[in-house]
């Protein structure tokens, strides 16, 4: 009873949080709203939807296979969208305002500090995460067990160790994507310290530990070994420093060529903002200050990827880049919360605007890439009636039908990363997701999914022509069938 007593003082201690979390679930839940209206099977939802499995423990994410079954109330998952979508923007709006709260200190927490925070959870990157209607709460999860053990500074180095420990390892267990954000934090937390002449290497020496300690008993106890499309090994001494090198250079040109130019013009400005901000809020040396600035920024950038700069084929998909949204938020935080112009504060808002606006034009590009992948399935299966045979046929497919035209006219044009988050829905090529929806959700009678295109490929057939219209040709004879999209 004690105990219940304490938590629930220390939990009141907390209520002036809620006022600002409120208003970052609305925010992060209008940020979503499309995403939600599109009602997209997002890439592994296609599995999950059809089939009911969970499968997360083959990437070592245990806490997610397990948390699912209280979320669906089942081992075997049914599709309970939005429901996960909204766990996951109460997990974000959470993190996010312990965020402000461990850089500010104060119980007032301005407008200037929930709006900069917006790239935590709509970063461009982790709009792809909030995509998925089955992954997206352990995604979010994974940034909120980074973010909170900073709470427990106030209690003591023990308390902080214990709670960073736990933190890692939950974080781990859910999406390892997240794994630069907690070093992110304690780095620019220990450098405002160090700027105002406040003790700060306790937050350097017990996040340093807490943070090695737990990924070397995850990696030697928890995790499993992946060789598929990434793998979990890390690059050897001899080549350690080209493949930490190569991982870098491709983040950042990744990252270059994705982002709008706006954005690109915005987060230099934020950049800019932050160093004078950093060097007119220290009590240090001007110069001293302005080199500790430029080192935090570089170093903030690369810790960005997380672990991942670290192995021999990292994820370079944009929901595992989401670490840049994090180092974007806490620069903007931290001018939030420091700059005493308002006018510096601006551009912060300027990009998290920015981030907002392009979630809802992302959410309405999904929508119209389901109508226009069920517009072209029902003209192929139309076609397909022509197809007269007595056995089954195996089907191939060939090409591709690309982004719907509302997509590929001016939207891509104009925010290229949409090129990497509107996944491919139907075609040929050897990608599991880009058949699945046709072969899986359509009756498709007497006929069956050509797998294994190495060993025998219809392409090398000379099969007669049966269908030739604007959008496919459809060659058969009475064992096969070839789809080539035009």
């Amino acid at each position: 009873m004690k105990f219940l007593k304490l938590l629930q003082d220390e939990v009141i201690k907390y209520k002036f949080l809620l006022k600002p979390f409120l208003l970052l679930c609305t925010i992060y839940g209008l940020g979503i709203v499309s995403i939600i209206r599109a009602n997209f099977n997002y890439i592994d939802d296609l599995g999950r939807v059809y089939n009911a499995y969970r499968g997360w423990s083959n990437w070592s994410r245990y806490i997610s296979e397990y948390f699912s079954i209280i979320i669906h109330t089942d081992r075997l998952l049914m599709d309970i969208s939005p429901l996960p979508q909204i766990i996951a923007i109460l997990f974000l709006a959470l993190a996010s305002v312990i965020l402000i709260y461990i850089f500010s200190n104060d119980e007032k927490i301005s407008y200037w500090s929930i709006f900069a925070v917006v790239p935590l959870g709509l970063c461009p990157y982790f709009l792809e995460c909030l995509s998925y209607k089955f992954d997206s709460p352990y995604m979010a999860l994974s940034i909120l067990a980074s973010v909170l053990p900073f709470l427990f500074l106030k209690y003591g180095n023990k308390a902080f160790f214990i709670t960073s420990f736990m933190g890692c390892m939950v974080m781990c267990m859910t999406y390892q994507a997240s794994s630069g954000i907690y070093v992110l934090i304690a780095l620019f937390l220990a450098a405002k310290k160090f700027n105002e002449g406040t003790r700060y290497f306790e937050i350097v020496k017990y996040s340093f530990l807490a943070y090695v300690s737990s990924l070397i008993i995850f990696r030697m106890a928890f995790m499993r070994k992946l060789n598929s499309y990434v793998t979990t090994d890390t690059a050897g001494t001899s080549d350690l420093l080209p493949t930490i090198i190569n991982n870098i250079k491709t983040y950042f040109t990744l990252i270059y060529g994705d982002f709008n130019k706006v954005w690109l013009v915005l987060i230099a400005l934020v950049v800019v903002v932050f160093i004078y901000v950093f060097i007119n809020s220290s009590v240090k040396n001007k110069f001293q200050s302005f080199i500790l600035a430029i080192i935090l920024l570089v170093c903030g950038a690369v810790l960005s990827y997380g672990g991942y700069i670290l192995l021999k084929h990292p994820l370079f998909a944009p929901r595992g880049m989401y670490g840049i949204g994090a180092f974007l938020a806490i620069l903007n935080v931290y001018i939030a919360v420091t700059a005493k112009i308002n006018v510096t504060k601006t551009v912060c808002v300027l990009l998290s605007w920015c981030f907002f606006v392009f979630s809802f034009a992302y959410g309405n590009a999904l929508a119209e890439q389901k109508r226009y992948t069920d517009f072209r399935i029902n003209l192929l299966i139309n076609d397909l009636n022509d197809v007269k045979s007595e056995s089954v046929l195996e089907m191939q497919l060939d090409g591709n039908i690309g982004k719907a035209p509302t997509i590929t006219n001016r939207l891509e044009k104009r925010y290229p990363i949409i090129k990497r988050i509107i996944p491919s829905t139907l075609g040929g090529g050897g990608w599991v997701w880009n058949e699945y929806y046709l072969y899986h959700y359509f009756k498709l009678p007497d006929i069956k999914q050509h797998i294994d295109t190495k060993k025998e490929d219809f392409r090398k057939y000379n099969l007669p022509l049966v269908v030739n219209s604007r959008y496919h040709d459809i060659k058969a004879d009475d064992k096969h069938i070839l789809v080539k999209f035009k």
